[in-house]
């Protein structure tokens, strides 16, 4: 793809991110659709060979739409999942696009000084030793795994 390519791909899809964080307000809390009807919609054949990525992001688009929920909306009380700030999710925007791995600091140093940031943010917060260990990890079942592998009760 090319650099203007990409460029209008990205634009798109923050345009689509953005029309829909303005519709939450007015847009029904739950999902549209049901389960059933959401399966078929990701349902096809796997494609023998490259797909343009505005049709794959078009094709995502139809599928997953009328499954969204209003999660970061105003009127959403479903569940305490908490909603996306702008900057928070600009952020991971960045982090996506920048494609960084912070498991080891020579593979992206930047990545490595935001998590140690990070770090001491927590421990400040948190009223810790200033010498606290902290891990980052990807997700709930990394850290059960990671809890686990330190010695504590999982």
């Amino acid at each position: 793809m090319s650099d203007e390519g990409l460029r209008a791909l990205l634009h798109d899809v923050a345009d689509r991110v953005a029309t829909f964080r303005a519709g939450l307000a007015d847009r029904p809390a739950g999902a549209e659709a049901s389960g059933d009807a959401l399966v078929a919609g990701f349902d096809g054949p796997l494609p023998e060979s490259p797909t343009d990525p505005g049709k794959v992001v078009d094709e995502l688009v139809r599928a997953a739409e009328p499954g969204l929920t209003a999660t970061p909306g105003p009127r959403f009380f479903g569940f305490v999942i908490g909603g996306s700030l702008p900057a928070a999710l600009a952020a991971d925007w960045l982090t996506s696009g920048w494609d960084q791995n912070a498991g080891v600091q020579v593979a992206s140093p930047a990545a490595a000084a935001a998590e140690e940031g990070a770090r001491r943010w927590l421990v400040d917060l948190l009223g810790l030793p200033a010498a606290a260990s902290v891990g980052f990890v990807t997700g709930g079942q990394m850290a059960k795994v990671t809890f686990g592998l330190g010695g504590g009760e999982v």
